[in-house]
């Protein structure tokens, strides 16, 4: 999943609340969602992710925000 970065947003905030949504998953879905966790990573910094992916990822989140 790709996701942008509220305003004003730090990414340790943005992991905090991931955090949390994994907690709830694993509560309400437990056998699917033992042990499973977010990993946020800012484009071309994480495994597998590399500058040269970033503009392809970007015109893409700009396509799906302008099909709304």
């Amino acid at each position: 999943m790709v996701g942008r970065l509220p305003s004003g947003t730090s990414i340790d905030q943005v992991a905090s609340r991931a955090e949390v949504i994994s907690n709830r998953l694993q509560a309400v879905y437990p056998d699917t969602n033992r042990n499973r966790r977010f990993t946020l990573a800012p484009l071309g910094e994480g495994r597998g992710l590399r500058v040269a992916t970033r503009p392809i990822l970007r015109q893409l989140a700009g396509a799906l925000l302008t099909s709304r």
